[in-house]
């Protein structure tokens, strides 16, 4: 995880912000955001005071947690893009980021909104487009991926699985997985 601020912390509240970061994570993909940060401290040990003095908002809170699911992606997409195979380089891109999502739990749509479309990551989200565009336009070239394949389905796509996370329960992984593999067909020449 990265720090949050210009100078090292002290290895007792360095211990106290992944602390946090960790049960919030948790916290979050099992209930949502509606959960309070009052409960989000005492999930993690610590004071109210800690947590506000590590993270003001929520949304700061939120931003950090997503901070590491970026760094998934990006190892997600810098995989696709070495694939030689355009087509299965598609296949993967999709998949890793409907993956993530899976493990981001009830954050899935948070992480649409935010990280795909929010001010807050605008570098990550230019750097996921460009790369979709890229693989994308690859797999057209291939023959493979329909014409009419834009970055807007990618979203459409992501929207739809967070509601299926959701709405599964303990089966969203594999009723994602499922979701994911209809989608690859319709995009599918």
């Amino acid at each position: 995880m990265t720090v949050s601020t210009s100078h090292a912390l002290r290895a007792d509240a360095e211990a106290n912000r992944l602390r946090i970061l960790e049960a919030a994570a948790v916290v979050f993909a099992e209930r949502g955001m509606q959960t309070s940060m009052a409960e989000v401290a005492r999930c993690s040990r610590v004071g109210l005071a800690t947590l506000f003095r590590r993270f003001p908002t929520k949304e700061h809170l939120l931003r950090e947690i997503l901070a590491d699911t970026v760094g998934e992606c990006r190892a997600e997409l810098a995989e696709a893009t070495r694939h030689p195979d355009a087509w299965v380089a598609f296949q993967q891109l999709i998949s890793g980021l409907a993956e993530a999502q899976v493990d981001a739990g009830r954050l899935a749509n948070e992480m649409v909104s935010v990280f795909l479309e929010g001010e807050a990551f605008s570098d990550e989200a230019a750097m996921v487009r460009s790369v979709v565009d890229d693989v994308a336009a690859r797999a057209k070239a291939s023959g493979h991926l329909t014409p009419d394949f834009s970055y807007a389905d990618v979203l459409l796509l992501l929207r739809g699985n967070a509601g299926i996370i959701q709405s599964a329960g303990t089966d969203g992984a594999q009723q994602s997985r499922r979701y994911v593999e209809i989608m690859l067909r319709s995009f599918e020449a």
